[in-house]
């Protein structure tokens, strides 16, 4: 019979394989500490091919393939306008906020989230990691739930060692795993994206590719 270090390792090194394939663009280091914590999913409840499947398919979407593991915040005057036309009404109030990340994070983000009035909240705590954790109050609570300190060492949640760890702590926190077992790809996408169920399909951001991801990760996992 294999040890459980030996099934870990047997798990890490298929995971491994997975990303390299399918994340051919995402840094070494990224995949190789993701591959190397792969032991974290299974005391999560990530423990079947079909939820395996559906989280990496959502993390995959969520980075382009590891790739963006940090929200740009680096908005056209137009962008601004379209995507957050209630703050930004017009492009004279769009001055001071184009290409300044900081700025514009703390405009669009403060106020809520957590996120304080007057602070640099917005910014600090704006999407990171596989899932794109956002906001104070969504660092602190995961952060306590992997005993890590995401409130005062934010950059945690894009550490090859940690991040898998966090993105599945919050998967399962957002309430996924049921959503899973029943193959509901637009559900599972509404509480990543949404946070919350939806009857509005249209609202999820990326929900075409997060169909496709899906599709890819259900071949790697050999789910039909």
């Amino acid at each position: 019979n294999q040890t459980r270090s030996e099934l870990n390792s047997d798990y890490s090194d298929r995971l491994l394989a997975m990303l390299q394939r399918r994340w051919p663009s995402a840094k070494p280091e990224l995949i190789e500490g993701m591959a190397a914590t792969a032991g974290a999913l299974g005391g999560l409840g990530i423990n079947a091919p079909l939820r395996m499947a559906h989280f990496m398919g959502q993390i995959s979407q969520e980075t382009g393939g590891g790739i963006e593991m940090i929200e740009r915040l680096n908005y056209s005057a137009a962008r601004m306008m379209k995507v957050f036309p209630k703050r930004f009404p017009n492009k004279a109030s769009t001055e001071g906020f184009v290409n300044d990340e900081r700025a514009f994070g703390n405009k669009v983000y403060n106020g809520r989230m957590g996120n304080r009035l007057g602070s640099d909240d917005g910014f600090n705590f704006r999407g990171r990691g596989c899932l794109q954790i956002t906001g104070r109050d969504s660092y602190d609570a995961i952060g306590k739930s992997c005993h890590l300190d995401l409130v005062d060492n934010p950059d945690l949640a894009i550490d090859p060692r940690q991040t898998l760890l966090i993105a599945a702590t919050e998967f399962v926190k957002s309430g996924c795993l049921a959503e899973c077992d029943r193959d509901d790809v637009v559900q599972v996408s509404a509480r990543i994206n949404l946070g919350h169920p939806t009857n509005s399909p249209g609202k999820i951001n990326g929900l075409d590719d997060r169909k496709a991801q899906l599709a890819l990760w259900k071949r790697e996992f050999g789910v039909s």
